[in-house]
């Protein structure tokens, strides 16, 4: 009993202590794990859509301790003491740093992806910089704005897409679409194409229609950067003041264009594919008059001039019934010859992806587009246009150690180009419309061409037929190696960087004609009609063309700094840069264009609150003699955040941000349009066309001689244009940056500008051609071109945004802009005049000019009025005439009382308005686009019917009579060329040009995700897109031309209305 005691005993001791001990690890486990518990921070990862990043890595900087996000993007680390920084990563997205001062059981830590971290920067000269902090003027477009168009050129993507920049489109011909680009209006007589800068080295331009001596830039032959696959865009931006252009210096003066291409994203690698099929319809085609209009106003001329019909009644009626359509026809040159639409496709795939030590970019596109002309078999070739181009492209972005990295960027293009090759002006569409309706009946059944009468003016199939068809092959290769090295070792912030870019371009091609038969139908006395047949069809014969190449070098290096110390950050840079590039078609095809400068660059913000930056450009051109061939050009500029300040912060939720900056500085232009003009020029025969005729010129064998003419003497002063510019500027976002308002006015004084000095000595001789008789004069300067002209520029630009939402999946934007330019011309160098009105000193650049035009004479009782003054271009004027003013009240209609009319054909003001919605994957936009304070006056066959002989537009219907009298077009009369008569330049012909357009439509749908994870597809994107959809003019005249077209002549292809389906799928 007693022993049993005991043991109990003993084991109550036992457990006891027991206890205590377990009491005792409890309590040290508890205190633990409470103190660990007092450093720990929680929280979670999210992206910006506020889903959990699983797998970032979160690290307590200085230490080796880490962490991945588990579900749902949630984390716990424990953190030995306080404050702490915490770094996270996580591919694809920018490394962010976090600093806690405590334990936190709920932080949110949003990470940026690298395309957020691309969109919230802008590219600048040699570099990118954050958009807050950017006090220069400029404006960005991103890849989702240009891939809203649907063309194959990037310039006619950027339409209406950026505030400052004006497009004027010559042509809509395939493959030569590319429009003229202004930035800021015009401020020089001479080139004012923007510089284009691709990846950070210059491209040329091409690709478009000019009315120029060289064929192939008539024909829109030549390609340039305006035939980059808009795929491969990542973002474009125009620099507009000289802080932002000065380091380009002699290159920067008309404003800069910068490209930047896709780049490598780190991840896994995502496949695109994009496919696109749509049709092209002019959006405004000009259609003559049939046979029997033509022949019927051609009696009312006579008429009216009283020489009697040309066409009797009974032919009138036959043309009209169409009673023989050999004999009689009444062709429809733009129906028969022209379809009614055209088609264009396109194909894209392109990888994206990398990781540590690669990120790349990889791209093949297919582009097809052909023109409006029918292929007809009895042409035996084809004589439509065509373009097609394949193009590659690759970026890569190597990251080889913590400081070396580098690029290599590879873009190459191969482009054919076919149409037609009507001999004489190379102007395909000019015949067509110049071609009389009765002088053919096209081709038969048995493809025989068929003509009928004499036409002094061939028709447009046999302009065909003898110039043929011509193809084009051009390939471009651009190459840019940069390479990087961070000397932070030496200085935190430092980096070294070198550039090298080898571009080259080279194109070759054919042309084919063939010979063929014509057929003129006769009638026999049984009534059966034989064919005469007149030459023979033989086969196509082919002659190559000469070949065209050119090739550019382009080098840099650089030194990079930026660093924040504090509230202080700084950023420099110090660049020497140099180029040769060699236009082997050209004059001095052997002396290498050449550039060379040197570039700074320093910023400096305060808290980012004060902002300073200060840019230098010291350039040197060839173009001008030694010891005047390096320019300096400064620029300064400065900007106040003012949303930064204290006293700010009350109505921060009003004012989320508010900027307000200004700049000076001065820019060049040595795009002179003439190279070395400090050198003499050497005698040279006369222009072409002006022959003087030595010997009895009644003798058809008489000896003709062409005079050479003296060289010019040397300017050795000669040196770049200069710009002043001035630029104010305010940024603003309210409501939580849910209203943005952009507003800068400017300033540009530009001189220097290089002219002929029309008051120097000068030799001037009448023209002779080949019919012996005066055309005209020739007049010979005796000096080169001096740096004499002055130009003022100016204006003012706005722009206003809306971005909303309503409910959780229903986002809307609205955005306006507006921008007003106007030059005047301060000094130029003209003959002297009889009146002050008549000097262009004071005007706008090209200012259009004539008579003014003060209605149209309705009765003879107005034409006898004795106070009229006599008309020197129509000395017996009849009613349906038009009158005119006498500016200089001498009683004489002369060209001494031309007046300008105050406005050029480029629209002094520019207007865009966009709107749009994303709903569960539905998107919609659309852009207007508009111009207002221009003239469009048409010339020549636009202006005159019957023009030199040839077909009449529909225009003339709306004509003078005494029952009708329209006012729209003046009487007929037998005199039509436009030196005389009614059709003298006036203010009769000058249209008001205003218009608006919707220029472009998008609908888009993203199929579910849930239907397309099943399948491997990450995403499907079905789209509809319209260009050019519709437009409205104020003035009558104006439904026959497209105002944004700068012609004033029906000389190229027109302007096109595009209607395009696509999908874009996603892997």
């Amino acid at each position: 009993m007693q022993m049993r005691m005991r043991d109990r005993i003993l084991n109550l001791k036992t457990t006891i202590f027991m206890m205590k001990k377990l009491l005792i690890l409890c309590l040290f486990c508890f205190c633990t794990l409470y103190g660990m518990g007092q450093n720990m921070v929680s929280g979670t990862v999210v992206d910006e859509s506020g889903n959990g990043v699983i797998g970032a890595t979160v690290l307590l900087k200085g230490t080796t301790k880490g962490v991945m996000t588990g579900p749902g993007g949630l984390f716990s680390i424990d953190v030995d003491k306080f404050p702490a920084e915490l770094a996270i990563s996580f591919l694809g997205y920018v490394p962010q740093n976090q600093t806690v001062k405590g334990p936190v059981k709920d932080l949110r830590i949003e990470l940026e992806t690298e395309q957020q971290a691309l969109d919230e920067t802008v590219v600048i000269a040699y570099g990118t910089q954050k958009k807050a902090s950017v006090v220069a003027s400029l404006s960005s477009a991103t890849a989702k704005d240009i891939m809203k168009a649907p063309v194959g050129n990037v310039g006619s993507a950027l339409t209406g897409r950026l505030t400052g920049l004006t497009t004027m489109q010559n042509s809509g011909q395939p493959g030569a679409e590319a429009p003229t680009i202004r930035i800021r209006g015009k401020a020089t007589l001479n080139n004012a194409d923007p510089l284009v800068i691709v990846d950070g080295v210059e491209r040329s331009s091409g690709g478009r229609i000019q009315e120029s001596a060289n064929a192939d830039l008539m024909k829109g032959y030549m390609s340039g950067w305006e035939t980059i696959n808009p795929n491969d865009i990542e973002s474009v931006t125009i620099l507009k003041d000289a802080s932002a252009t000065a380091v380009y210096g002699v290159k920067g003066a008309n404003g800069v264009l910068i490209i930047t291409t896709k780049k490598g994203l780190s991840g896994k690698a995502t496949v695109t594919y994009s496919g696109s099929f749509g049709l092209s319809v002019p959006t405004r085609l000009r259609h003559n008059i049939g046979s029997y209009a033509y022949l019927y106003y051609q009696n009312e001329m006579g008429y009216n001039d009283g020489t009697g019909a040309t066409t009797s009644f009974e032919d009138l009626m036959k043309y009209r019934y169409h009673f023989n359509d050999y004999f009689y026809p009444s062709m429809d040159y733009a129906d028969y010859i022209l379809k009614k639409y055209s088609p264009k496709t396109e194909h894209n795939v392109s990888v994206r992806g990398g990781n540590d030590f690669v990120k790349y970019y990889a791209s093949v596109g297919y582009y097809s587009e052909d023109g409006l002309v029918k292929k007809k078999a009895g042409y035996g070739f084809n004589p439509n246009n065509e373009y097609r181009r394949l193009s590659l492209r690759t970026n890569l972005d190597f990251q080889f150690t913590k400081r070396l990295s580098a690029s290599i960027n590879i873009d190459g293009r191969f482009e054919r180009r076919q149409g037609n090759n009507s001999p004489g002006d190379n102007q395909f569409f000019w015949k067509l419309y110049q071609a009389k309706p009765w002088s053919t009946a096209g081709f038969d059944a048995d493809n025989r061409y068929i003509i009928t009468g004499t036409d002094p003016n061939p028709t447009i199939i046999t302009m065909l037929f003898a110039g043929g068809n011509y193809t084009r092959n051009q390939v471009t290769a651009n190459t840019v190696f940069s390479l990087k090295y961070d000397l932070d070792f030496i200085t935190k912030g430092l980096s070294a960087q070198g550039k090298y870019s080898f571009d080259s371009f080279s194109d070759a091609g054919y042309n084919r004609v063939r010979q063929y038969a014509s057929y003129r139908p006769i009638e026999l006395e049984d009534g059966t009609i034989y064919m005469q047949k007149s030459g023979n069809d033989g086969p196509l014969t082919s002659s190559a063309v000469g070949s065209q190449k050119r090739r550019k070098e382009y080098a840099e290096v650089s030194l990079n700094y930026a660093r924040s110390f504090g509230d202080h950050s700084v950023t420099a840079l110090a660049m020497y840069n140099m180029e040769k590039s060699r236009y082997y078609e050209s004059s001095f095809a052997d002396v290498p264009h050449a550039y060379l400068g040197f570039v700074g660059r320093a910023t400096y913000n305060y808290k980012s609150r004060y902002f300073l930056d200060f840019s230098i450009g010291i350039n040197g051109s060839e173009n001008f003699s030694k010891g005047k061939r390096f320019g300096t050009f400064p620029a300064v500029a400065v900007g106040w955040a003012i949303s930064e300040e204290p006293f700010m912060e009350s109505i921060r939720k009003t004012v989320s941000f508010l900027k307000i900056r200004g700049s000076y500085g001065e820019v060049g232009n040595d795009r002179t349009n003439s190279r070395f003009l400090y050198l003499p020029t050497t005698f040279g025969s006369l222009p072409g066309g002006t022959v003087y005729y030595v010997g009895d010129q009644s003798n058809p064998q008489h000896t003709t001689l062409r005079p050479i003419q003296e060289g010019k003497a040397p300017n050795y002063n000669v040196t770049w244009e200069t710009a002043k510019k001035y630029n104010l500027g305010i940024d603003a976002k309210f409501f939580d940056d849910r209203l943005s308002f952009v507003f800068d006015i400017f300033k540009e004084m530009r001189s220097d500008i290089l002219t002929d000095m029309v008051n120097y000595p000068s030799f001037v001789f009448p023209d002779f051609q080949t019919n012996a008789q005066a055309n005209g004069y020739h007049t010979l300067y005796l000096t080169n071109k001096e740096n004499y002209a002055k130009v003022r520029n100016q204006g003012f630009e706005v722009e206003l945004g809306w971005d909303g939402t309503i409910g959780k999946n229903f986002s809307y934007f609205v955005k306006g802009s507006y921008a007003y330019t106007i030059n005047k011309t301060l000094r130029l160098s003209e003959s002297s005049k009889d009146y002050p009105y008549q000097y262009a000193t004071g005007h706008m650049l090209d200012e259009i000019s004539g008579l003014i035009c003060e209605g149209i004479y309705d009765s003879y009782e107005e034409i006898n009025d004795p106070n009229n003054p006599y008309n020197t271009y129509n000395p017996n004027p009849v009613p349906g005439d038009l009158k005119f003013k006498d500016v200089n009240g001498d009683m004489k209609i002369d060209d001494k009382d031309n007046v300008y009319f105050g406005n050029s054909n480029m629209p002094r003001s520019t207007f865009t308005a966009s709107l749009g919605f994303n709903y569960k994957g539905l998107d919609f936009s659309m852009l207007f686009q508009g111009g207002a304070g221009f003239y469009y006056m048409p010339q020549q066959e636009n202006r005159v019917h019957f023009f030199e002989g040839g077909a009449a537009f529909g225009g003339v219907e709306e004509r003078w009579t005494p029952t009708g009298r329209s006012k729209w077009y003046p009487i007929l009369h037998t005199t039509n060329n436009q030196q005389t008569g009614n059709f003298v330049d006036s203010s009769f012909w000058a249209y008001d040009a205003t218009y608006l357009r919707l220029k472009n439509i998008e609908l888009g749908y993203n199929l579910p995700q849930k239907w397309m994870k099943s399948i491997g597809i990450d995403n499907i994107r079905v789209f509809l897109t319209a260009q050019n959809v519709w437009t409205w003019t104020p003035t009558h005249q104006m439904k026959n031309f497209d105002p944004e077209s700068i012609q004033n002549r029906t000389l190229f292809y027109p302007l096109m209305q595009i209607y395009n389906v696509g999908v874009s799928i996603t892997f």
